[in-house]
């Protein structure tokens, strides 16, 4: 009997041990998680050597907590000086050879340096130590497709799956991979398969978004990001919870509900304000102003876009800068101001082009085909309705065929041509 209780009172110590060793874990990992939504609104409130301060901390005190790494990199490159934060980080690695999150820190610098085979190899040499680290498997699949190696990543990253068939990273990475190859049954599959072993893979719901939207799957766009939306809040991550309402405001925008979309557009322009996340603060300006052009409200449009143009020249943002001209004109054509319309084109497509961004080139090309179109020049309509048509079919875009085929049909009707407009319709 004596030996039974004293069994069972070792028993409950190590059990009381355990509880409060995990206690201790999450408080550790609570405040830490705090100090980050500190730094975060210290950038918001553009106190940038305050954030800076707080940032190192984090690193100093935990260097695992992987995000602090890149959000500092961002921070200290205000002015696109790479260098400091590499420097940084070398020192670091001084302390902490074998740390992952340090050479991916640097990879990152690298990459956003145009440095990608520096970038590619300090991505592998993080994987090698962490494979399971999804934001440089992400890193590492952007790098490799500006080296034009994409089939070697699909290799390199089945590898990994069939080394660990639960690394739930490699398929996130499997799936960003096919989103970025317009493969959306691929890159679901695999995206499916990420969330399935990690339901906190946000990346991973953000990528299936992106697949959804140019899809035109927006029922599932908006479920999707609910869904994400209640998990990032759970994990109280603020940068997520920013895309995630963003993602929901353009799903209702998409299923024209503008109310509902322009309640959530505002909650994520109201966190991107106060963590100073500019890319979402700028993206969410330009579909707000999306809105408010189709509800004829021009000048609130035009605020909206100058703003959201504003913070691309600042941040030397190209594909926005291109989108925001676009989206400049498609306003002053809704306001028959035809010849300005035009002008704003013209501005954005040589800049679209540069940056490789065809879903959005597509879209300049349609939108100067219908100015075209309206001054009676069908020719040239019809040579930029063509364009947008070659480049929806190249990416897969069920949506932009559609569209552009109809476009291409009405100039066909419109030059008497009409079994040629009739085969588009059909």
């Amino acid at each position: 009997m004596y030996k039974t209780k004293i069994i069972l009172l070792t028993l409950l110590i190590n059990l009381a041990l355990t509880i409060l060793i995990h206690a201790q874990e999450n408080s550790s990992k609570e405040q830490l998680h705090q100090k980050y939504s500190q730094a975060l609104y210290s950038i918001g409130s553009e106190k940038y050597e305050q954030a800076i301060a707080i940032l190192k901390e984090i690193i100093e005190q935990n260097p695992d907590m992987s995000k602090a790494y890149i959000k500092l990199a961002q921070v200290l490159n205000r002015s696109k000086n790479w260098n400091a934060a590499i420097e940084y980080y070398i020192k670091q690695l001084e302390k902490h050879p074998y740390n992952p999150f340090i050479l991916h820190a640097i990879g990152y610098c690298f990459l956003n340096q145009k440095k990608y085979s520096d970038a590619q190899e300090k991505f592998l040499m993080s994987l090698e130590i962490k494979p399971d680290y999804s934001q440089c498997i992400k890193n590492y699949v952007i790098v490799m497709d500006k080296l034009k190696k994409l089939d070697e990543a699909v290799h390199y990253l089945n590898e990994h799956i069939n080394s660990d068939n639960k690394n739930a990273a490699a398929y996130f990475g499997l799936g960003y991979l096919y989103q970025l190859q317009k493969k959306w049954e691929h890159g679901l599959k695999n995206l499916d398969k990420a969330l399935e072993l990690n339901k906190y893979l946000f990346d991973a719901y953000y990528t299936k978004g992106i697949i959804y939207f140019y899809s035109g799957n927006f029922q599932d766009l908006l479920r999707s990001s609910q869904i994400a939306l209640e998990l990032s809040k759970n994990k109280n991550d603020l940068e997520f919870q920013c895309n995630f309402s963003a993602n929901i405001g353009l799903a209702y925008s998409s299923l024209s509900d503008y109310s509902e979309a322009l309640k959530y557009y505002k909650q994520s322009l109201k966190i991107a304000r106060e963590i100073g996340y500019r890319k979402e603060e700028m993206r969410t300006l330009g579909n707000i102003a999306v809105i408010y052009r189709d509800l004829g409200k021009f000048t609130n449009a035009l605020n909206y876009l100058n703003d959201a143009l504003l913070i691309a020249n600042q941040t030397g943002n190209k594909r926005q800068e291109g989108l925001c001209l676009r989206n400049i004109g498609t306003v002053y054509q809704f306001k028959n101001n035809y010849s300005k319309a035009l002008d704003y084109y013209n501005q954005a497509l040589p800049i679209i082009i540069e940056v490789g961004d065809q879903q959005i080139e597509g879209l300049v090309h349609w939108s100067l085909g219908m100015v075209y179109w309206i001054f009676g020049n069908f020719i040239e309509a019809l040579k930029s309705y063509e364009k947008a048509l070659k480049i929806a079919i190249t990416m897969n875009d069920k949506w932009g065929k559609e569209r552009y085929l109809t476009s291409i049909g009405f100039i066909y009707w419109n030059l008497e041509n009409y079994n040629k407009a009739l085969d588009c319709y059909h």
